[in-house]
């Protein structure tokens, strides 16, 4: 997969899964909050090359609105490349933002009921003040691993989906490679995978740590023991 399409739907899952996951920790029991949980648990049954066959169906055949199969390099016509990157971006983001909008879902209902926010509204903070600038900050964790679990999702997706949208990228080029037994390329192909993977891993661990203060305390604080321990 071309890693400007593999981040345009990691983006795609960020904005939908939180913006699904906070309007339906909002209507706790409503109806919002059963539709996300139904829409989820759908969308995480299936796979991403049924997302991509029903998306060119809808889209592209029926809508004529994006094209089915392409691909123009970014640098060389941003317009077209968004043209042709998201329908497949679409197809590989759904089921990692299924995932974030039960992850932030579940963390949000926990934490609105947390002492701290009565307190804040208490202090006269507004209703967007407390979910935006405390509540979301203390419970986007666990979504946030689950981005990061995301990427191998998507990379991995990305050996069917390329082939249905007519791509190139990593997942042809390693399936070719395969194919043809071209040892050195597969080598490539994978390391340049796993470097993606760790670099994602690292992102998500540094942004746990920002996101908690009291866990970098901590660590910290482990860190002087075992140095003074050593010396």
């Amino acid at each position: 997969m071309d890693l400007s399409v593999a981040g345009l739907a990691l983006l795609i899952a960020v904005l939908l899964g939180g913006a699904a996951g906070i309007a339906a920790a909002l209507s706790n029991g409503g109806r919002t909050d059963r539709l996300v949980t139904l829409v989820c648990s759908v969308l995480g049954t299936l796979p991403a090359f049924v997302v991509a066959i029903a998306l060119i169906v809808v889209v592209s055949v029926q809508l004529h609105l994006l094209p089915s199969g392409g691909y123009v390099p970014l640098g060389q016509d941003p317009a077209q490349w968004l043209r042709f990157a998201l329908l497949p971006a679409f197809a590989l983001s759904l089921d990692a933002a299924a995932g974030i909008a039960r992850q932030l879902r579940t963390s949000l209902v926990g934490a609105l009921r947390e002492n701290y926010v009565t307190g804040a509204a208490m202090r006269g903070l507004s209703a967007r003040r407390v979910l935006f600038g405390h509540v979301l900050r203390n419970a986007v964790g666990p979504a946030l691993t689950v981005l990061g679990m995301s990427v191998p999702m998507i990379i991995g997706g990305a050996v069917v989906t390329e082939r249905i949208f007519n791509l190139p990228g990593i997942a042809q080029l390693a399936l070719q490679a395969a194919q043809e037994q071209d040892v050195p390329v597969i080598q490539g192909t994978l390391l340049v995978t796993v470097g993606v993977v760790l670099t994602a891993n690292l992102a998500v661990n540094a942004g746990l740590s920002a996101l908690n203060p009291a866990a970098r305390r901590r660590e910290h604080r482990r860190g002087e023991s075992r140095w003074r321990g050593e010396s």
